[in-house]
């Protein structure tokens, strides 16, 4: 009986692990990655990253979070030995050790066959092990959660912890007083063209997963190009015209990915940044917004360079915005902070 549990690639030890994809009885890692069993393990390795990468797919901005996970696996790649560097004999120097980065440049990630192959051996099984361990569940859960997402349920206010809530969104700007800044009463439209700013700047930060400020120039463009308010002084003279035109908006913009989830997810997100974490806070969550859009917007401003201040420039298919364009928009934000402030 007892040689029935013998490790069927050893022969020696007992086999205290089944292979999920062969059924047979192994004793260690070191006997599943044996030459022995190499094809059976091999097939189930790759099976294993190929059903990762389609569920990391389904959303754009993980897609960029595909090649960070792999460096992290088999560590930098970038800091080859310097013994090996250092040496003048050729033959220690293989023209095939590349830095993971040049290998995986300008792969299809969605092509798991191919991110397959640029993985050495050691890598493929380290990948897997990093898979078996968990991290990877962590990472792919690992969602920004937009911070209008925070609710005081209570009806009774405890101040100390909306206070607390409260430290967890974006610092409102220091804003004028709308009379300070016009002396006309706002027109019908401009709460509805508040609306669709709101919508522009909710699919943004989304859509970059809360990074927005790490690709400044991108968000930017993204969000000007989607809000018919900052792109040609659009005027809505409703709810639902606003937030259809950022969806209609983003859906013909050519690099952008979507799917009916960010429509789902947009118009929910606008209700609670409308409601803001309390009924007796209802603007916050606006101004939050529209200070956090303020302080992108400048980001971007001092990232571009002098060259580009009289015209736009092309970076693949993205449109990025100008440097006269970006203060006018940023004029803009004053001028609807000050009305939310104020008067919304």
């Amino acid at each position: 009986m007892a040689s029935a549990n013998i490790c069927e690639i050893c022969n020696l030890k007992s086999g205290r692990y089944t292979c999920p994809r062969c059924n047979i009885l192994y004793c260690s890692t070191t006997c599943y990655q044996s030459i022995t069993h190499n094809n059976c393990s091999e097939s189930f390795f790759k099976d294993c990253v190929d059903e990762m990468l389609q569920s990391v797919n389904k959303d754009p901005k993980n897609k960029r979070d595909v090649e960070e996970l792999l460096k992290r696996v088999n560590g930098d790649f970038n800091e080859i030995d310097a013994q090996l560097l250092d040496s003048d004999d050729d033959e220690n120097c293989p023209d095939d050790i590349n830095t993971l980065q040049e290998r995986l440049e300008g792969v299809d990630l969605d092509d798991s066959e191919l991110v397959w192959s640029k993985l050495s051996e050691n890598e493929r099984r380290e990948y897997f092990e990093f898979l078996q361990n968990g991290e990877m569940n962590e990472i792919v859960e690992a969602v920004w959660k937009p911070f209008w997402g925070n609710k005081f349920e209570t009806k009774i206010i405890e101040v100390e912890k909306l206070e607390e809530l409260k430290t967890k969104c974006p610092t409102i700007l220091k804003i004028k007083d709308f009379n300070s800044i016009s002396n006309k009463s706002p027109s019908d439209c401009v709460q509805f063209n508040l609306i669709n700013i709101l919508a522009s700047y909710a699919f943004t930060t989304r859509y970059f997963d809360g990074d927005h400020f790490k690709e400044a120039a991108e968000a930017v463009s993204c969000i000007t190009q989607i809000s018919s308010v900052f792109k040609s002084n659009g005027r809505f003279q409703n709810y639902e015209e606003a937030v259809k035109s950022v969806i209609y908006e983003y859906k013909n913009l050519s690099w952008v990915e979507t799917s009916g989830e960010n429509e789902k997810l947009l118009w929910g997100d606008l209700k609670d940044i409308l409601e803001g974490p309390h009924n007796t806070e209802k603007n916050f969550y606006a101004l939050c917004c529209l200070s956090d859009l303020s302080r992108l917007f400048k980001s971007a401003l001092n990232g571009i360079i002098d060259t580009n201040k009289s015209k736009g420039f092309q970076n693949d298919e993205i449109k990025f915005e100008t440097r006269d364009r970006i203060k006018m928009h940023i004029k803009k934000v004053d001028y609807y902070l000050s009305y939310v402030k104020d008067l919304f």
